[in-house]
């Protein structure tokens, strides 16, 4: 099946308007949650599912006294950025 730009341009366009998070904004949200839950900020009100997921994860991690801090361990954050997906 092909599908011509036009109809790529509108379903893009629909799914822009409909607020559908990109992987990005996903992965954004995730590393902001994952940095409030570390630093033991109240959570964002309203927040994404990114958000809540990564702020759980930063909570537990700050429960560790073995965990290294956030800019210390990007390897795990590429991880659980692939769990989201």
């Amino acid at each position: 099946m092909k599908i011509t730009k036009r109809q790529l341009r509108r379903v893009i366009r629909e799914a822009v308007r409909r607020g559908a998070p990109m992987p990005d904004e996903e992965a954004r949200d995730y590393d902001r949650g994952y940095s409030d839950g570390w630093n033991g900020v109240e959570p964002a009100y309203g927040a994404s599912p990114a958000y809540d997921k990564g702020y759980s994860h930063g909570e537990a991690a700050a429960d560790k006294e073995d965990e290294r801090t956030w800019r210390e361990a990007p390897e795990a954050r590429t991880e659980w950025r692939r769990a989201l997906r």
